[in-house]
């Protein structure tokens, strides 16, 4: 079975990613690798955040869904949730991504802003008093 060659360009605007026909390139795994990476140090650094400062007393879960988990999973059910959910996404999209590059390539990046977005809000809800 060969692969798709990639079509040339139509114009000198269009992306890498418009152009997709076969396979991925190497620059498009890459732009879809910085977006692995945003999403998992965002989703790595509020576990952490998270574990540490729950562990210690400072803080509350704020989500409904992962406050219901930690009171009914505890702490270590808490964090192995938290975990598949860094995991599970990534290992779907890490597979799918040479039949569906484009789809996989815009989930990341929603995923990763959505995540950073949503961190931000949660966070200044809970600290800011006004």
């Amino acid at each position: 079975m060969s692969s798709c060659p990639v079509a040339p360009p139509t114009s000198a605007s269009q992306s890498a990613l418009v152009r997709y026909v076969g396979a991925p390139t190497r620059e498009q795994l890459r732009s879809l690798y910085w977006g692995f990476v945003v999403f998992t140090v965002a989703a790595v650094a509020d576990t952490v955040s998270t574990a540490v400062l729950l562990s210690l007393g400072l803080m509350e879960e704020h989500n409904p869904l992962m406050r219901w988990v930690l009171g009914s999973w505890g702490f270590y059910g808490f964090l192995g949730v938290k975990v598949l959910l860094i995991i599970v996404p990534l290992y779907v999209l890490d597979r799918q991504k040479a039949a569906r590059f484009r789809f996989v390539h815009a989930m990341t990046w929603v995923m990763a802003v959505g995540y950073v977005v949503l961190y931000t809000v949660f966070f200044l809800q809970a600290n800011l008093t006004l």
